[in-house]
């Protein structure tokens, strides 16, 4: 008589499901964990441009300026450049970086549509003691996630998760 080396029909179901099982246990974490990430990374994106803003402003010696794309949408796009002519407005050749807009339900928004940035390093338009402040909402249920990004008079930018109630 012959042996046959193998796996019996029941015990392939068995091995399904508890691999089902697993992976239902498995799957909320890890959306979890995405959710977490993006938010990280969008809020530091935009921390990202602000420094990257303010550098520039110190080595090149002139004011940097930091635009929402739209009025305030800041997660519709922002653009880092520099005013050569110093006309106050976007003209070719002013362009450092550009940050496009993001996908997905988020929104960043802040009541200024630009930073500038002096040649100092310094927040222009902002007074001693005051914040110039971003929102990074995630959407209903998701507070945890949501992140206040706040920029203070001498130019520095911080992150901080947003106070949710109870």
């Amino acid at each position: 008589m012959r042996s046959f080396r193998g796996f019996t029909l029941v015990e392939l179901m068995v091995t399904l499901a508890v691999l089902a099982i697993i992976v239902s246990i498995a799957v909320p974490s890890f959306s979890e964990l995405i959710r977490a990430n993006r938010a990280q990374t969008q809020a530091n994106l935009l921390l990202k441009s602000l420094n990257l803003a303010r550098s520039e402003a110190i080595k090149r010696g002139v004011a940097v300026r930091v635009s929402a794309l739209d009025n305030g949408n800041w997660h519709l796009g922002w653009r880092v450049w520099t005013d050569l002519n110093a006309n106050g407005t976007f003209d070719n050749g002013e362009m450092l970086r550009l940050f496009p807009a993001w996908g997905g339900g988020e929104t960043l928004t802040s009541q200024a549509t630009e930073v500038i940035f002096t040649s100092g390093g310094r927040l222009a338009g902002v007074a001693a003691g005051a914040n110039n402040n971003f929102a990074y909402d995630v959407g209903q249920n998701y507070c945890k996630y949501e992140r206040i990004i706040s920029i203070n008079a001498v130019g520095r930018a911080t992150v901080t998760p947003k106070e949710c109630g109870t």
